[in-house]
């Protein structure tokens, strides 16, 4: 998978960038409780059409109701700062029936729905301001969501529309601690 190995070299990276002295680092395997909501549109292949018209309820519509993604990300504190990178996976599959037109899929039509969503983060902070028992630290870094979804129809009708979006987002940081 691409985004492990760019999270790989980032990690790497960050080891080599540090590597005077490590006086901590961590790493964390967890779960996001968050769940995908929302509304999504599609224009159909002719155009034209007035996309707030068309929008397309991620859940009523396209049956995605999971809950909940895997996350995992380390951090890393040397002499020239705190790197970190984190990554989260959504998955979904799900079956629906189409209240309005989803690209060329018309209205009422039943559909299967796949959907992967992977973001990877990475930042590097430095401590600006740091005491016993708290510290701020600004920093930039880099947000890369990749995003694919294929909703095609189960009826008769033979259609079916696959999205495939790679967004980079740079970043300012500004991160804070305190120790109670």
């Amino acid at each position: 998978m691409n985004a492990l190995r760019i999270g790989s070299v980032l990690l790497a990276a960050a080891l080599l960038a540090g590597c005077e002295i490590v006086p901590r680092g961590d790493a964390r395997i967890g779960w996001f409780p968050g769940k995908l909501s929302g509304d999504i549109a599609l224009d159909s292949s002719s155009g034209g059409l007035n996309l707030d018209l068309v929008r397309t309820d991620v859940n009523d519509d396209l049956g995605l109701s999971r809950s909940g993604a895997a996350t995992m990300g380390a951090d890393l504190d040397t002499e020239l700062g705190r790197v970190s990178v984190s990554y989260l996976r959504y998955s979904d599959h799900a079956t629906g029936s189409l209240t309005r037109a989803f690209g060329d899929i018309p209205p009422g039509t039943n559909v299967e729905t796949t959907i992967d969503i992977d973001n990877l983060k990475a930042f590097w902070t430095f401590d600006l301001i740091a005491g016993d028992t708290f510290r701020v630290s600004p920093g930039v870094g880099a947000d890369l969501f990749w995003f694919d979804a294929t909703v095609r129809s189960i009826t008769a009708l033979s259609a079916y529309e696959n999205l495939e979006v790679d967004v980079p987002m740079p970043m300012l940081f500004l991160e804070s601690e305190i120790d109670l």
